[in-house]
């Protein structure tokens, strides 16, 4: 499966090369490592089972900033102004992300992750000694995860159908360890990012923004999402949280990974989104087999551990189903 014609047989592709001034993207041929693959019945229900979900990247609490983007363009979609107050919107200061506090627990005997999830309002003045926040709880079951060897993880499960077509959701979650990790304020907190959006394969579309959560783990125990209920939730507490350098820096504002001429489609129909936190997604087929099969890719490039590290999904382009679902690390 080769990056520059990505549903090709041949074992060479085109890759980025890390520098040691940032991340510069070139047209080389370099070898990727399939670390695991799953190659999924149509008729199968279940995911493929790989290490323990307690190991993965799942569990605890986290905070961080989560932000969106067009899935035809990429370009930052921000805080919708009804979240925001008035006079930041008068000012032209509408938020590019979110602060978001999570919480997640392996529930019924490890069947579900519960996962609360907190976001936190823009606030002015007095605002910022009470925040307010939104929350959303999640029950997913362990059984659509599947969790690779370097707690990449990939998630999905179906939703309502729309415009009489299936529709599902997926997430995909790159982790950095602990070891690789820089300090922040004489601390190591383990990190991840985490990519979701919803797609129709029938379609050959994503039916949503793509949403990007960069994150770290404050604490391996969860608080069962009891951080600011009840109200009382302080700025600095949250900034605490989720780190000085994040709040003031969001990564949603910083600059994107540039791909001019790395990818090389031929003749297939693909759409290449370069976003913010070092996150690749593309998603087309060849031609000739974008009536058969339709696939998408969301990848992260690691600074710290000088590694590209990609996820690819492919479907049946007739039913929506998943054919075949692959890890790969350069």
């Amino acid at each position: 499966l080769a990056l520059c014609s990505p549903l090709a047989t041949a074992s060479s592709f085109c890759v980025p090369k890390i520098s040691q001034r940032g991340i510069a993207i070139s047209k080389q041929g370099r070898t990727w490592r399939t670390v695991s693959r799953a190659v999924v019945n149509s008729d199968a229900d279940a995911a493929m089972s790989t290490h323990s979900k307690q190991s993965g990247p799942y569990g605890g609490d986290f905070a961080g900033m989560y932000a969106t983007f067009s899935p035809l363009t990429g370009e930052l979609v921000r805080v919708p102004e009804n979240l925001v107050p008035e006079s930041m919107i008068e000012w032209g200061q509408v938020p590019a992300s979110l602060e978001v506090l999570l919480s997640e627990d392996f529930v019924g005997d490890d069947e579900q992750l519960e996962r609360k999830t907190d976001q936190v309002l823009p606030a002015v003045g007095c605002g910022v000694d009470n925040l307010d926040m939104m929350r959303v709880t999640e029950m997913i079951q362990t059984s659509s995860m599947n969790v690779f060897e370097d707690q990449t993880a990939a998630l999905e499960y179906n939703l309502s159908p729309l415009t009489n077509a299936p529709r599902i959701h997926t997430e995909t979650t790159f982790s950095l360890p602990l070891a690789l990790v820089p300090e922040e304020d004489g601390k190591k907190y383990a990190q991840r990012v985490r990519v979701t959006f919803d797609i129709q394969p029938t379609l050959k579309k994503l039916s949503s923004p793509v949403g990007v959560t960069v994150e770290r783990q404050t604490s391996s125990t969860s608080s069962k999402g009891s951080i600011g209920v009840g109200g009382g939730l302080h700025g600095s507490t949250v900034m605490s949280l989720v780190g000085s350098d994040a709040s003031n820096k969001p990564f949603a504002e910083g600059e994107s990974v540039d791909i001019k001429d790395v990818f090389d489609d031929g003749e297939g129909t693909f759409t290449t989104l370069s976003l913010p936190g070092n996150i690749i997604v593309r998603y087309g087929a060849d031609l000739g087999l974008e009536e058969i099969l339709w696939q998408v890719e969301v990848s992260h490039i690691s600074e710290n551990a000088g590694t590209w590290t990609l996820v690819k999904r492919v479907y049946d382009a007739q039913n929506g189903e998943r054919m075949d679902l692959e890890h790969m690390i350069e």
